[in-house]
This record gives structure tokens, C-alpha cells and sequence, in this order.
């Protein structure tokens, strides 16, 4: 058997360029602090089930489905494009560049985007394209993004408890397409399981395909585990993907103080 290493390739049109360092514009990290007061549209209460067996799909998919796809959004940056999902951060002490509303992304979907600092998003099915701008981002090993926007958006609630192998997940996202005019199969819904941990790194069998990343990996009670990042690329590999857990986030762009983003053992 072949000792090829593991080929990590990026789920975008974009090609990846290794930067090292973590960049939040106008803020220090210790800036982006969230507490409880945040304006939002959150879509959680329709979709938060405590009783929904993280082990067994959610009990009306139809509805389950259309909420998740309304909070995630296609991200344009440049000539590529990627995806995102709607968060509500505990409070507008995202800095005093927030404009109310914040987005979760990859950062090599936004990173041709740097120096403009201008990204822009379509939300659901639409394909007319809103303004946001890049709050912070990492773009070394965490490879994770945070835009923010005044356009009202839907969001997702991040889990608290750590997800187990075996747990049932959903990937959405807009990947590429060769059955769309403009090349985009907006809101895919692919489903799997958790099939390991790497420490706060997501494996998943659920497919993420070139477009999808950045977009929500969501348990079935609707709450976000991870941000869809990359997948294996090797002749012999099949169905590994990988999510970046949200405590990722606490780690690199915000200081999750009070606990949102972390996980309960």
C-alpha cells in the first residue's frame, strides 16, 4: 500500500496560499468579546429539539432542511466563491467595525479579498448579492473567517456539547455546479455521520464538495458543530471530509469568554 502522505485540498474554486497570522482589522483580539446583548434574527427556536436524539435524523427533515438552508449563505470573493452561515454573537462588542450582523467563513474563500477588505453574499436561492466586509480572520492552521454585514441574515446557534462519533450531521453549502447557468448549485444538503475527532478538527462522511467551504456542519437538533473546510484527495481515500469544530473560533478570531462557541465534555 502506498505511504503517500494525505493530500489537504480546499473545498473552492480558489487556490489556497499558506499566510501565517491572525489579522482582525481596527480591533485587538481581545476586542471581539461576546456577552448577551447581540441584535438577531436567529432561526434556533424552530429548529433547538432537547430531546432530538443527536443519533437519529431530525423528525421532520422537510422543515429542519429549509431552516438550516435559509441562515447559509454564498460568499463571493474576486472570481470564486464559497459559503457562510449566520451567527448571532452575544453582543455588538464584535468591534466598532460591526455593522449588526456577523458571517462564518473559510478564510481562502475571502482571502483574495484582503486587501479590499470587500466580500459579498447571496442568501438562500437568490442570487442578488449583498455587501460585507472582512471583521477578522486566521488564515494559518484554523483557516477560518468572521464578515460582517447590516443586512439582516438568519442564524445559527452553535453547539455547546462536544459532537460524538456516530452523531448524525448535515453539510450545506453552494458548490459548483455544471447543471447551473452560473455554475453554483446553491443551499446542497448532504448528509453523514461523525466518523472521528481530531482533538476540536471534525472527520464526517457527509460529502463537501469544491464551493462548500465555510458553510454549517449542523447536528440534528440545528445546532452548528463545525465550519465545512476541506477534504481528502487521494485515489485510495473515500468519503473523509472535515469540519472545523466552532471552538476553533475561541482559538483564533474571538475570545469566547462567556462560552458560546465552547464545548461541554
Amino acid at each position: 500500500m502506498s505511504a503517500d502522505p494525505v493530500v489537504r485540498v480546499v473545498v473552492n474554486d480558489q487556490r489556497r496560499r499558506k499566510t501565517k497570522a491572525l489579522r482582525i482589522f481596527g480591533l485587538s483580539a481581545a476586542a471581539v468579546i461576546l456577552s448577551a446583548t447581540a441584535i438577531s434574527v436567529g432561526i434556533t427556536a424552530g429548529l433547538a429539539d432537547r430531546n432530538q436524539d443527536l443519533y437519529e435524523q431530525p423528525r421532520d427533515m422537510q422543515e429542519f432542511i429549509g431552516e438550516v438552508r435559509s441562515a447559509t449563505l454564498t460568499v463571493y470573493c474576486a472570481t470564486g466563491s464559497g459559503s457562510g452561515w449566520g451567527v448571532a454573537l452575544d453582543d455588538s462588542l464584535a468591534g466598532s467595525e460591526s455593522k449588526g450582523f456577523e458571517i462564518v467563513t473559510n478564510f481562502h474563500v475571502v482571502e483574495d479579498c484582503l486587501t479590499s477588505r470587500e466580500v459579498s453574499f447571496s442568501i438562500g436561492e437568490e442570487t442578488k448579492r449583498h455587501p460585507a466586509r472582512i471583521l477578522g480572520h486566521d488564515g494559518d492552521e484554523a483557516d477560518l473567517a468572521l464578515l460582517t454585514t447590516d443586512v439582516e441574515i438568519g442564524t445559527l446557534e452553535p453547539s455547546r456539547a462536544r459532537p460524538r462519533i456516530g452523531e448524525w450531521v448535515m453539510a450545506v453549502g453552494s458548490p459548483s455546479s455544471s447543471a447551473r447557468d452560473e455554475g453554483i448549485l446553491r443551499g446542497n444538503v448532504t448528509v453523514g455521520r461523525v466518523t472521528n475527532m481530531v482533538g476540536a478538527l471534525i472527520v464526517t462522511d457527509a460529502a463537501i464538495n469544491y464551493g462548500n467551504s465555510g458553510g454549517p456542519l449542523v447536528n440534528s437538533r440545528g445546532e452548528v458543530i463545525g465550519t465545512n473546510t476541506w477534504v481528502e484527495d487521494k485515489v485510495d481515500t473515500d468519503n473523509i471530509s472535515y469540519a472545523q469544530g466552532s471552538p476553533i473560533l475561541c482559538l483564533t478570531i474571538l475570545n469566547c469568554s462567556d462560552g458560546q462557541f465552547k464545548w461541554s465534555e
